[in-house]
């Protein structure tokens, strides 16, 4: 090999890493997902529970560290019913963003976090059955009269809906929730939208907000496994559990204890 072809070789083989990093990260390369299956969580124990971080009313660590909410019940729930105690756990806690990547490397068993149900995300995890069906909604200042820059969570699945249904808004992406209220004080936005019961529950904490009529959408939240036959017992048993207490009404139940 002469001299002067190696920065070109040197170029390609980063081009070719970039390529790979990005398929990865972006879902043309499934990555392999390597969590505990069933029999290897019951060997061990306890089973290990990703959640959204500081998302009232589903989940969310209260002044003493203790986790709360309506999907931290689910998760007790579920370890009591596969583990025979509902103690029988341990969360993690995770940004949006972190709840796919975390359970691909083995960082938790399953993820209970606002998990929506989405096309894209069915190629890389594998969903039980709905335990809650949600909707886009509005967040706005009370006393607002137009609305035209909208906050959204970045890789939100609300970002397609509502460029198609509701296009005379400007989208503005945050990272996170408390951006998005950070942008909406500072008359950055007019208005947020997220998950109907994620800002039903600003509404009930701050007279500010107000939550507007407008709605899109039917989003079915669920509980996201790893994908392969080593972990369909696993599956089978979740989705059990949750038509069991659709039948004897205990997730209503515990849904209604939410005020969901």
């Amino acid at each position: 090999m002469n001299k002067a072809s190696r920065p070109t070789l040197l170029r390609r083989w980063r081009w070719l890493r970039t390529s790979l990093l990005a398929s990865f990260f972006y879902g043309a390369i499934a990555p392999v997902a390597i969590a505990a299956d069933l029999e290897t969580i019951k060997r061990r124990g306890y089973l290990i529970v990703g959640v959204q971080t500081e998302l009232a009313p589903l989940s969310w660590q209260d002044a003493q560290g203790q986790w709360q909410g309506f999907e931290v019940d689910l998760a007790r729930s579920l370890a009591a019913e596969i583990l025979g105690n509902p103690a029988s756990i341990r969360f993690q806690g995770l940004r949006s963003r972190d709840r796919i990547p975390a359970l691909l490397d083995d960082r938790v068993d399953i993820l209970i976090a606002q998990m929506t149900v989405t096309d894209s995300r069915r190629r890389v995890v594998q969903f039980s059955q709905p335990y809650y069906r949600d909707r886009i909604g509005l967040l706005s200042l009370r006393g607002t009269l137009a609305l035209q820059r909208v906050a959204v969570l970045q890789g939100s699945s609300a970002i397609p809906l509502l460029r198609w249904q509701a296009p005379e808004f400007q989208l503005v992406g945050v990272e996170n929730y408390a951006a998005a209220q950070a942008a909406l004080q500072q008359g950055q936005v007019e208005a947020i939208a997220a998950d109907r019961l994620i800002l039903q529950q600003w509404q009930r904490q701050d007279p500010r907000y107000q939550l507007l009529p407008q709605q899109w959408g039917d989003f079915p939240l669920a509980i996201a496994l790893p994908q392969g036959l080593q972990y369909r017992s696993l599956q089978i048993a979740v989705d059990r559990v949750l038509q069991k207490w659709k039948a004897d009404d205990k997730l209503r139940d515990m849904k209604n204890d939410w005020g969901l």
